[in-house]
């Protein structure tokens, strides 16, 4: 897969992760409830909104060649172990350049 459209996924998971993670935070205590925010994600607007960004990105003539990526590869990326655990990482950075 084209590594653009890889990182427009990883970027707009990692929005809505984030998002999810400021509704669940009710303290300072952002990492104990990272995991929780990366499970709870509403996954079927990811891949839409990731869709979207993907058709911006890509000519016409080469939309066909992202049709066999839509589903399986997506749907693995939610269900890895080590998905989840760059996720984690990613979004436990983002908490850590937070201002207090």
């Amino acid at each position: 897969m084209r590594q653009d459209i890889t990182d427009a996924f990883w970027d707009t998971d990692e929005e809505a992760a984030w998002q999810r993670l400021m509704e669940l935070v009710t303290d300072s205590d952002y990492k104990a409830v990272v995991h929780d925010a990366i499970k709870s994600a509403d996954k079927e607007n990811i891949t839409e909104l990731w869709w979207q960004k993907c058709m911006m990105m890509i000519p016409i003539v080469d939309r066909h060649h992202m049709i066999p990526f839509h589903d399986r590869w997506v749907q693995r990326q939610f269900k890895e172990e080590q998905y989840t655990k760059q996720m984690t990482e990613r979004l436990s950075a983002r908490v850590d350049n937070q201002p207090p």
